[in-house]
């Protein structure tokens, strides 16, 4: 059973794809493993594991949600704060029930994982770029988009990278896929995991590393054009606070930023509430420079881009969560990134680029990768006080 569980979860953590999209709501693949298994498990277990912090949080979310109901009259934060205790008592049960001592399995299941999408990703490319006409066609394997396939490769990609000598052909196929999504982010991910192996306090070494890190940096931007033309955008709208003609990705970005903003202003603390910056977005975004350009455009399909998690789950805590969130969010990477557990810091090493990738581009509450990952960055550092693992082989 508990082999069951592990590799029914992880087909759930790589299947984002998998979904029906209704005007009010996503029904994933990935609800209906968790439901199931959950059911599983509270069935063997007899009892559910319930931390005391996360109690203290999901308390301060419903809070929040009191808030959203009552200055916003959506219901919106009730129906997220289930999702997310679900998806969150779901994740700390599973590695309980299946043993927190078995992370070094787990990882190398998920390790296991990342190898076959990246093969399924590099046989579906030259299908869909040279034989189906797709000639704008980024590598996204199975997943969704290429910037989410990235977020659940990276931290694969860490490990991979970290134990070159003896997974040189691994890295190397993994690093091409991730080059073939031509996402920012994905490079951006690269760079953080080469940073990432320095060690020691060798000035050198890391100078070298920083060079080679802007190198590969400056020539993504010169070689591939859709990272060209964000930048460039996105810069000069940052600039201008005018994002009139800009690409979709950079309205994306700047359009949440302005909504953002507009939200702290007002409720800098607690924020405007959970699941309000949807009405938030309604509210403020006509304030924003350039803004009737994408409404009056193609009837306005764009102009509540990424309006239901503000592109960035920071810009979305600082939204609706205020300080207060971003405090919760900051303390749980600090309280728990450790140096032992699997492979001494590579575990907390590979999640902190995943968290990186998290806060900066996607705002959504229930990507299936993410409570996995937070799952297996909380319980490797309870590994502090038990024996030591080796890395995994």
């Amino acid at each position: 059973m508990k082999k069951y569980l592990v590799h029914s979860t992880l087909i759930a953590v790589f299947s984002e794809s998998l979904r029906i999209h209704t005007s009010s709501v996503d029904l994933k693949f990935f609800y209906l493993i968790i439901l199931v298994n959950f059911l599983i498990i509270i069935s063997l277990n007899k009892k559910i594991f319930f931390p005391k912090n996360l109690f203290i949080f999901l308390f301060f979310l419903f809070l929040s949600s009191i808030y959203t109901f009552i200055y916003h009259n959506s219901l919106k934060g009730y129906l997220q704060i289930v999702g997310i205790s679900i998806c969150s008592l779901y994740f700390l049960n599973f590695f309980k029930y299946v043993g927190s001592n078995k992370l070094k399995e787990i990882f190398k299941s998920y390790l296991k994982y990342v190898f076959l999408v990246c093969v399924i990703g590099l046989i579906i490319y030259p299908i869909k770029k040279y034989f189906l006409g797709f000639s704008n066609y980024r590598l996204s394997s199975v997943l969704g988009e290429p910037a989410h396939f990235s977020a659940i490769v990276l931290p694969g990609f860490y490990y991979y990278l970290k134990n070159y000598k003896n997974f040189k052909f691994k890295t190397g196929l993994i690093f091409l896929t991730l080059i073939l999504s031509a996402s920012s982010l994905a490079y951006i991910g690269i760079a953080l995991a080469i940073l990432l192996q320095a060690k020691g306090n060798r000035a050198f070494r890391n100078i070298s590393l920083a060079i080679l890190v802007a190198i590969l940096g400056y020539s993504s931007y010169l070689v591939v054009p859709q990272i060209k033309i964000r930048v460039d955008d996105t810069l000069s709208s940052l600039v201008s606070y005018d994002v009139e003609g800009v690409n979709l990705s950079t309205y994306a970005l700047i359009s949440n930023l302005h909504v953002t903003k507009e939200s702290f202003i007002r409720n800098p603390i607690f924020g405007g509430g959970l699941g309000s910056h949807p009405s938030n977005h309604e509210k403020y975004i006509n304030g924003l420079e350039g803004f009737n350009f994408f409404k009056n455009a193609r009837n306005g399909l764009h102009s509540k881009l990424n309006a239901e998690d503000a592109n960035s789950l920071l810009l979305r805590v600082v939204s609706e969560l205020g300080l207060f969130g971003v405090y919760f969010v900051l303390l749980f990477i600090k309280r728990h990134y450790t140096t032992y557990g699997i492979g001494g810091n590579m575990l907390s090493r590979s999640m902190l680029i995943y968290f990186f990738y998290k806060l900066l581009r996607e705002g959504n509450y229930f990507p299936p990768e993410m409570y996995f990952f937070v799952g297996l960055y909380y319980f490797n550092s309870k590994q502090e006080k038990l024996l030591l693992y080796n890395d995994t082989k």
